[in-house]
């Protein structure tokens, strides 16, 4: 444990000890606040509301001039525009009927509906119209209310978590990738191989850099947390409303972070044997553009499924190790079955165990990449 924690202090502080890096982690807060910033400022001047254009449809001028009127009068009482019409109106987004039926007057509203309000005054204005005085002499028919479609504003949340993991990934795995290259090419990495073993090496350098990751982390999530809650003027309070409701939840940040560090250590292990097996920087480049262009790929995915990706198309790709911990992060409560969220994190850990086993092999020197040969037999540089 001393050899490892030695081996994960030294590639910490190759990288903190650089005023670049420590700029870099300042900018993810920076930036989520000049957006909050910029949020706040264009929220504050909203367009003006369009006008609710109405149309009156009815025989008895007297009874379309006060259906009129009590429109108009629910409009200035609800604090909204309405456009009254006393002529049928194609334009219009509803229409009110007034139909006279075995001396009754009927209300009949269609296109869209009138609120509670305007509906009173309607009874009440219309009542003295017809034959028999009352609220009884006048009855209205209006379309039921639609259904609200249901919406799943948490995606967006699971989104950003997921979008976090993928940057960290993406900037980890690089920094990975060259303290891991830097060592084979100054020959420093066979120094070191006398000293520890090849698996404390590959556990030492993925905590130094994890430890890294972990600062960036913390400091873009307390970024968002603040900027979360706070009230700002022209959004009021809260800038994240219900987008992060499933993220505020203990139990998925607690899953997040296993699933951050599963994906961490299976990407990871793959970037240290790339960089054991090559010989040089631009060897390295080569062998791990493969693995760059699957978390491309991975992106690609995600966007997808916050469009609304099937459910079946889910299922599946949680059962393959590269897209499990970006799928399970985006995936709603309840959204994937025990089995599948089983056999998904059980796929992650046995390529982890192998990619770590290949790791070792490959720092070792027992394995090696045979060298392509060309079509006259000669052997072409790798």
């Amino acid at each position: 444990m001393r050899r490892i924690a030695l081996i994960a202090r030294r590639e910490f502080l190759a990288y903190a000890s650089v005023p670049s890096f420590w700029v870099a982690l300042a900018m993810g807060p920076l930036l989520m606040a000049l957006a909050a910033f910029a949020l706040s400022a264009f929220g504050g001047h909203k367009a003006a509301p369009r006008p609710d254009t109405i149309a009156i449809e009815a025989q008895d001028a007297v009874a379309a001039a006060r259906a009129a009127g009590a429109v108009a009068e629910a409009g200035r009482l609800e604090h909204r525009p309405v456009q009254v019409s006393l002529a049928p109106n194609a334009k219009a987004a509803t229409t009110v009927r007034l139909v006279r039926t075995d001396g009754a007057l009927s209300v009949q509203v269609r296109g869209g509906r009138l609120s509670d309000v305007a509906l009173a005054l309607l009874r009440r204005d219309l009542a003295g119209s017809a034959p028999t005085r009352g609220t009884g002499a006048v009855t209205v028919a209006q379309p039921p209310p639609a259904a609200p479609a249901p919406h799943d504003y948490g995606r967006f949340g699971r989104f950003s978590i997921t979008v976090l993991l993928w940057l960290v990934l993406v900037g980890s795995l690089g920094m990975l990738l060259q303290a891991v290259v830097r060592e084979r090419s100054n020959r420093a990495l066979e120094s070191l191989l006398s000293s520890v073993r090849p698996i404390e090496l590959v556990i030492g350098k993925l905590i130094g850099v994890g430890a890294l990751s972990i600062l960036v982390v913390g400091a873009w999530l307390g970024g968002g947390a603040v900027m979360a809650g706070m009230s700002l003027p022209g959004i009021g309070g809260g800038v994240a409303g219900p987008l992060f409701h499933d993220v505020a939840s203990p139990a998925y940040m607690a899953g997040a972070l296993g699933l951050f560090v599963l994906a961490y250590a299976m990407y990871g292990l793959a970037l240290i044997g790339i960089g054991a097996l090559a010989r040089d920087v631009a060897a390295a480049q080569n062998l791990s553009r493969p693995v760059f262009g699957l978390l491309l790929l991975v992106f690609f995915v995600a966007l997808a499924q916050v469009a609304g990706m099937g459910e079946g198309t889910l299922k599946s790709l949680a059962l393959i190790p590269p897209f499990t911990p970006f799928v399970l992060l985006l995936a709603s409560p309840g959204a994937l079955d025990p089995t599948s969220l089983a056999l998904g994190l059980a796929g992650m850990l046995a390529t982890t165990a192998a990619l770590a086993w290949v790791g070792a092999q490959a720092l070792r020197g027992e394995l090696r990449l045979k060298p392509f040969r060309g079509p006259r037999g000669a052997a072409a540089p790798t």
